[in-house]
């Protein structure tokens, strides 16, 4: 009888672990998904670059390397300084060369260019804006 009962908490807790998503077990969940205990999601995922091709214009394509709008990493702080945009890191991932370094450090008095920088900012209202 005490088995039964010991049985019994040890699936009870199981199938709370599984349902509130505390842990994951394919197996389990689809076993209780095929007893209509839980239900399953699943999404589809889409190629960006697919995407963006079939559903974009390209207005003007410009060569980072060849333009005379590049600023550099000095010219970005104060640009963003002058704008109330300092509270936030400000990255730069690619180099003018196109390469992509998650890890690319920013100095608010390097000469260096990068054809892109990010930085985000906080609203009042508790909105993220993300501004390139």
């Amino acid at each position: 009888m005490w088995i039964f009962v010991v049985m019994l908490i040890v699936v009870g807790i199981a199938f709370a672990l599984i349902r509130f998503s505390i842990i994951d077990i394919s197996l389990a969940e689809d076993a209780l998904a095929s007893l209509g205990l839980i239900e399953q999601y699943s999404t589809e995922t889409t190629n960006a670059d697919e995407y963006f091709q079939n559903n974009a214009t390209v207005l003007e394509i410009i060569d980072a390397s060849t333009s005379k709008d590049v600023l550099t990493e000095s010219q970005v702080f104060s640009f963003f300084q002058d704008r109330g945009f300092v509270e936030h890191p400000i990255t730069c991932n690619y180099s003018m060369d196109g390469v992509y370094d998650p890890d690319m450090s920013f100095s608010e008095d390097s000469t260096t260019m990068h054809p892109m920088y990010e930085t985000y900012c906080i609203t009042s209202k508790d909105e993220v804006w993300t501004i390139f």
